[in-house]
């Protein structure tokens, strides 16, 4: 499965859905750090869920 990042293009494949989101999910925390600077660990961990849902999202529109 290959979804591309939203925001930068950059495509990201796993072999099964859950390999998929942990492969977007750490992308994320590499090639977008702008989205956790100056958050709590206690913040970070609020947006977990919403952003897997998001990447979940991107992945059943990509056919997984």
């Amino acid at each position: 499965m290959r979804i591309e990042c939203e925001g930068c293009g950059e495509p990201v494949d796993g072999a099964t859905d859950d390999e998929t989101l942990a492969a977007m999910m750490a992308h994320g925390e590499q090639a977008h750090p702008e989205l956790f600077e100056g958050k709590s660990a206690e913040e970070v961990a609020a947006m977990r869920p919403h952003m897997e849902a998001h990447v979940r999202g991107m992945i059943a529109d990509a056919g997984g």
